[in-house]
């Protein structure tokens, strides 16, 4: 992998893996694992990924804190406690003249999780509104 790899954007592997430090802070029991993996276009290699996280307090006081401030507080006690599991890829494109990866660009949907748990798109568009992790997993 090249030292300078663009990760969703950013530059550099202590950017990712500050990401996923983050995430393994805020959630628990986080468990990623490779599903599938493909040849894509060109000098591309496609990984299928499933992503299971638990949602705690922790979570909730990090990720959510809209949704503690706002009485009654349905919409966390629905969510406290849940594991979801999200369905995800992650697109690695390789510099044949360099013989590094030199991007990757990966997202896992945690909307449709929610959804089912909140039942509505109503209240999974408040949960996300205001949170620093947008729906397909990516801190803003």
């Amino acid at each position: 992998m090249a030292s300078d790899v663009m990760i969703n954007g950013r530059q550099g592997v202590e950017a990712s893996l500050a990401d996923w430090k983050h995430v393994s802070l805020c959630f628990g029991n986080v468990e990623m694992r490779l599903e599938s993996l493909h040849r894509g276009s060109g000098d591309t290699l496609i990984a299928l990924t499933s992503t299971s996280i638990s949602i705690m307090t922790k979570t909730l006081e990090n990720v959510f804190p809209h949704l503690l401030l706002k009485e009654p507080i349905t919409l966390a006690d629905k969510l406290l406690g849940k594991t979801i599991v999200m369905r995800g890829s992650a697109i690695f494109e390789w510099d044949s003249a360099c013989g590094h990866v030199t991007s990757i660009t990966n997202h896992s949907d945690m909307l449709i999780p929610v959804l089912r748990i909140l039942e509505n798109v109503s209240d999974a568009s408040v949960v996300f509104e205001k949170s620093p992790l947008s729906p397909d997993f990516q801190w803003r």
